[in-house]
C-alpha cells in the first residue's frame, strides 16, 4: 500500500470499471474524471498527477453489498490477495436492491476490496464501489467524488451526505 489516492503501488493510472454494456457509459466516466482533474488543477501537480489519462472499462467484479440487507458501513469489503487494477467500481442496480442496501440515499458507497500486504495485520480499503439507480451525469459525478475521496478538494464547503 502507498499513501496515494490510487491506494496501492501496483496501480499507475486511475482505472474505473462500470457494470454496464454501453461503451458510451465508459466514455461518460472518463469525461467526468477529466472534468474533476480540471477542477483540481488549482492544486499542485502532484495532487492531480494520479488522474492523468484515466481509464474506464466495461464490467466489474460482482458487488459485495447486494444481499437484500441494509448496508452496514465498512463491513462489506472482501479481503483480496492482489487488488484489482480499478480504484472504483460503478454499479447500476435495481430500485429494490438499492433501497434494501442504501435506503433513500442519493447513491450508495461501499468498500469492495481490502488489501493486507504480506498477510500483515495492517489492512486498508483499496477499492470502493458506488451504486446508482440510473446513470445521471450529476449523480454519477457526485458519487465518484465521494468514492474517490475528493469531496474536501472539490467542495470544501460541503458537509457531506
Amino acid at each position: 500500500m502507498v499513501d496515494s489516492p490510487l491506494a496501492v503501488s501496483t496501480r499507475d493510472v486511475l482505472s474505473v470499471c462500470i457494470e454496464t454494456a454501453e461503451p458510451a457509459d465508459a466514455r461518460l466516466v472518463v469525461e467526468i474524471l477529466e472534468e474533476l482533474r480540471q477542477e483540481l488543477s488549482r492544486y499542485p501537480l502532484e495532487a492531480t498527477a494520479w488522474m492523468e489519462q484515466p481509464q474506464a472499462e466495461l464490467g466489474c467484479p460482482p458487488p459485495t453489498v447486494l444481499n437484500g440487507q441494509p448496508h452496514p458501513q465498512g463491513e462489506s469489503a472482501v479481503q483480496v490477495e492482489a487488488p484489482s487494477p480499478h480504484r472504483l467500481f460503478i454499479y447500476l442496480v435495481s430500485e429494490d436492491d438499492f433501497s434494501a442496501a442504501f435506503g433513500d440515499s442519493p447513491f450508495g458507497r461501499a468498500g469492495e476490496e481490502i488489501f493486507c500486504p504480506g498477510g500483515g495485520r495492517v489492512c486498508a480499503e483499496v477499492t470502493t464501489g458506488i451504486y446508482l439507480l440510473k446513470l445521471d451525469r450529476q449523480e454519477l459525478k457526485d458519487a465518484m467524488i465521494h468514492g474517490l475521496g475528493l469531496l474536501a478538494l472539490t467542495r470544501p464547503d460541503h458537509e457531506g451526505y
